[in-house]
């Protein structure tokens, strides 16, 4: 693999080759990984040492993938734990991957309308304290704000689209 550009794949997940940072695209309902890279690319030359990862949400959704199922309701604590858990290990396979499993503090977590739920949930709950959260047309389901997300040493961005239809208001 040479040159910036370049892409490697690990287990269906695309990545692309840096030094000291990770930013992970975590992608909207019936979409993919791959449909976020294109934002690495056009990073790339504002974060040169910074590895990008854009898997894939670990469900099937009949356009592609999910993060959690939306159908019925999503906030049973069933379907909250199934999706921790599937969100975890996965978050946590591309992490090892790319060499950060050592350094949360240096990782960023962009997501997009579903990812962003998914991210806002994973460091409001306290069970990943990162660098940096961005969310694009997210919300946080109204639950227990654990204690460690006040000590996440990062930043954090909410930027909000009222007119996000996957994304229901109350």
């Amino acid at each position: 693999m040479t040159g910036s550009s370049a892409l490697s794949v690990f287990n269906d997940r695309i990545f692309m080759p840096s030094k000291s940072s990770l930013v992970i695209f975590l992608h909207g309902i019936g979409a993919s990984g791959a449909q976020l890279m294109p934002l690495a690319a056009s990073w790339r030359a504002s974060l040169p040492n910074t590895r990008f990862a854009a898997p894939d949400a670990p469900l099937p959704h009949r356009y592609g993938r999910q993060w959690f199922i939306a159908e019925g309701n999503p906030l049973d604590p069933g379907r909250i734990r199934m999706t921790r858990d599937a969100f975890d290990g996965l978050m946590n396979d591309v992490v090892r991957a790319e060499g950060f499993a050592d350094a949360h503090a240096r990782i960023a977590f962009v997501g997009l309308s579903k990812g962003a739920i998914v991210t806002l949930d994973a460091v409001a709950s306290g069970r990943w304290r990162i660098g940096a959260l961005v969310s694009f047309a997210g919300l946080l389901p109204p639950q227990h704000v654990s204690s460690a997300s006040r000590d996440t040493p990062g930043r954090r961005l909410v930027v909000d689209r009222r007119s996000d239809e996957n994304v229901q208001r109350r």
